[in-house]
């Protein structure tokens, strides 16, 4: 069963510019053992940025996983300075974002096919 239909079966909320098959496809590049800080120079942009919230009544979404492409092409985990976000994620995110040094925008992190979103 795929996340879109086990979604809609738990009543669940996922906001997703990928398909199964195209997360899938992503997974099986990444290099698990291999993790880099978002202000890693070598860090291309970021392939996959997934945030899970249980309610709207919880103000916080959880990093679930983020995702990173290397200048050489290597996938890997980023590691972010954060594991929870506020509901206005992108505000915060900016903030994290200018006190490291990092241009969030540049790497993608905003961008609908890397965005992720699963609210329950």
């Amino acid at each position: 069963m795929d996340a879109h239909t086990t979604a809609q079966r738990y009543e669940l909320d996922l906001q997703d510019g990928l398909e199964t098959f195209e997360v899938d496809a992503l997974r099986d590049r990444v290099e698990f053992g291999m993790m880099v800080s978002w202000n890693d120079q070598q860090l291309r942009r970021i392939v996959r940025f997934r945030l899970i919230g249980c309610s709207w009544e919880f103000p916080f979404w959880d990093v679930s996983y983020c995702w990173g492409e290397l200048m050489d092409g290597t996938v890997c985990q980023v590691s972010l300075p954060f594991g929870q976000l506020p509901r206005d994620w992108k505000t915060a995110l900016v903030r994290y974002a200018r006190r490291d040094g990092v241009y969030a925008k540049g790497l993608g992190m905003f961008d609908a096919d890397v965005i992720s979103t699963l609210a329950g």
